[in-house]
Protein backbone atom coordinates (compact mmCIF):
# COMPACT_ATOMS: atom_id res chain seq x y z
CA UNK A 1 0.00 0.00 0.00
CA UNK A 2 1.08 3.46 -0.51
CA UNK A 3 0.96 6.28 1.66
CA UNK A 4 -1.81 7.78 0.23
CA UNK A 5 -3.71 4.34 -0.01
CA UNK A 6 -2.62 4.54 3.87
CA UNK A 7 -3.72 8.17 4.38
CA UNK A 8 -7.23 7.83 2.71
CA UNK A 9 -7.97 4.78 4.85
CA UNK A 10 -6.95 6.68 8.26
CA UNK A 11 -8.61 9.88 7.10
CA UNK A 12 -12.20 7.45 6.21
CA UNK A 13 -11.61 5.52 9.65
CA UNK A 14 -11.17 8.73 11.26
CA UNK A 15 -14.45 10.33 9.40
CA UNK A 16 -16.50 7.05 10.54
CA UNK A 17 -15.04 7.76 13.99
CA UNK A 18 -16.16 11.12 14.03
CA UNK A 19 -19.42 10.11 12.61
CA UNK A 20 -20.23 7.81 15.44
CA UNK A 21 -19.26 10.53 17.58
CA UNK A 22 -21.40 13.35 16.01
CA UNK A 23 -24.31 10.35 16.31
CA UNK A 24 -23.31 9.75 20.39
CA UNK A 25 -23.42 13.52 20.93
CA UNK A 26 -26.99 13.78 18.77
CA UNK A 27 -28.39 10.74 21.08
CA UNK A 28 -27.05 12.22 24.01
CA UNK A 29 -28.34 16.14 23.11
CA UNK A 30 -32.17 14.36 22.86
CA UNK A 31 -31.65 12.32 26.00
CA UNK A 32 -30.18 15.54 27.96
CA UNK A 33 -33.74 16.91 28.43
CA UNK A 34 -35.02 13.53 29.58
CA UNK A 35 -31.76 13.26 31.98
CA UNK A 36 -32.22 16.93 33.54
CA UNK A 37 -36.08 16.02 34.30
CA UNK A 38 -35.33 12.50 36.07
CA UNK A 39 -32.43 14.43 37.99
CA UNK A 40 -35.06 17.33 39.08
CA UNK A 41 -37.97 14.41 39.89
CA UNK A 42 -34.97 12.95 41.87
CA UNK A 43 -34.23 15.87 44.02
CA UNK A 44 -37.86 16.88 44.10
CA UNK A 45 -38.52 13.25 45.09
CA UNK A 46 -35.63 14.49 47.91
CA UNK A 47 -36.95 17.39 49.18
CA UNK A 48 -40.50 15.98 49.77
CA UNK A 49 -38.54 13.65 51.40
CA UNK A 50 -36.61 15.36 53.95
CA UNK A 51 -39.58 17.36 54.47
CA UNK A 52 -42.09 14.53 55.34
CA UNK A 53 -38.76 13.06 57.49
CA UNK A 54 -38.72 16.79 59.47
CA UNK A 55 -42.37 16.45 59.89
CA UNK A 56 -42.39 12.97 61.38
CA UNK A 57 -39.38 14.43 63.71
CA UNK A 58 -40.99 17.36 64.81
CA UNK A 59 -44.55 15.44 65.62
CA UNK A 60 -42.03 12.59 67.71
CA UNK A 61 -40.39 15.51 69.34
CA UNK A 62 -43.62 17.07 70.30
CA UNK A 63 -45.00 13.40 71.69
CA UNK A 64 -41.71 13.09 73.24
CA UNK A 65 -42.33 16.30 75.35
CA UNK A 66 -46.15 15.74 76.05
CA UNK A 67 -44.88 12.28 77.77
CA UNK A 68 -42.14 13.58 79.41
CA UNK A 69 -44.96 16.38 80.79
CA UNK A 70 -47.35 13.81 81.99
CA UNK A 71 -44.12 12.16 83.83
CA UNK A 72 -43.13 15.32 85.38
CA UNK A 73 -47.00 15.78 86.34
CA UNK A 74 -47.61 12.11 87.45
CA UNK A 75 -44.47 12.58 89.48
CA UNK A 76 -44.95 16.09 91.23
CA UNK A 77 -48.85 14.58 92.34
CA UNK A 78 -46.89 11.47 93.95
CA UNK A 79 -44.20 14.19 95.46
CA UNK A 80 -47.07 16.06 96.86
CA UNK A 81 -48.65 13.32 97.66
CA UNK A 82 -45.64 12.15 99.64
CA UNK A 83 -44.93 15.92 101.18
CA UNK A 84 -48.58 15.78 102.62
CA UNK A 85 -48.37 12.18 104.03
CA UNK A 86 -45.28 13.38 106.02
CA UNK A 87 -47.18 16.39 106.92
CA UNK A 88 -49.34 14.46 108.59
CA UNK A 89 -46.93 12.13 110.40
CA UNK A 90 -45.35 15.00 111.59
CA UNK A 91 -48.36 16.56 112.99
CA UNK A 92 -49.15 13.48 114.37
CA UNK A 93 -46.00 12.73 116.09
CA UNK A 94 -45.83 16.62 117.56
CA UNK A 95 -49.09 16.07 118.65
CA UNK A 96 -47.98 13.25 120.98
CA UNK A 97 -44.93 15.35 122.02
CA UNK A 98 -47.15 18.12 122.60
CA UNK A 99 -49.11 16.25 124.92
CA UNK A 100 -46.17 15.23 127.09
CA UNK A 101 -44.73 18.31 126.91
CA UNK A 102 -47.57 19.39 128.69
CA UNK A 103 -47.50 16.98 131.08
CA UNK A 104 -43.80 17.96 131.58
CA UNK A 105 -44.62 21.32 132.44
CA UNK A 106 -47.27 20.47 134.80
CA UNK A 107 -44.78 18.09 136.43
CA UNK A 108 -42.48 20.76 136.81
CA UNK A 109 -44.56 23.36 137.74
CA UNK A 110 -45.99 21.15 140.87
CA UNK A 111 -41.80 20.20 141.47
CA UNK A 112 -41.51 23.88 141.70
CA UNK A 113 -44.74 24.51 143.89
CA UNK A 114 -43.39 21.77 146.36
CA UNK A 115 -39.88 23.09 146.29
CA UNK A 116 -41.42 26.45 147.33
CA UNK A 117 -43.57 25.34 150.13
CA UNK A 118 -40.70 22.87 151.18
CA UNK A 119 -38.47 26.24 151.24
CA UNK A 120 -40.90 28.27 153.08
CA UNK A 121 -41.15 25.46 155.84
CA UNK A 122 -37.72 25.17 155.92
CA UNK A 123 -37.42 29.19 156.34
CA UNK A 124 -40.03 29.39 159.03
CA UNK A 125 -38.36 27.17 161.33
Amino acid sequence: MTTNALLDALHAELLVDVGELTGSMNTLKEQLPAMMQDVRDAAQGVKDSSRETLEDFQAMGHGLMAAVRDQVAAERQVSVKAAEQSSQVMRESLAQFSKFLWLLSGLAGVNTVILIAVIAVLAAK
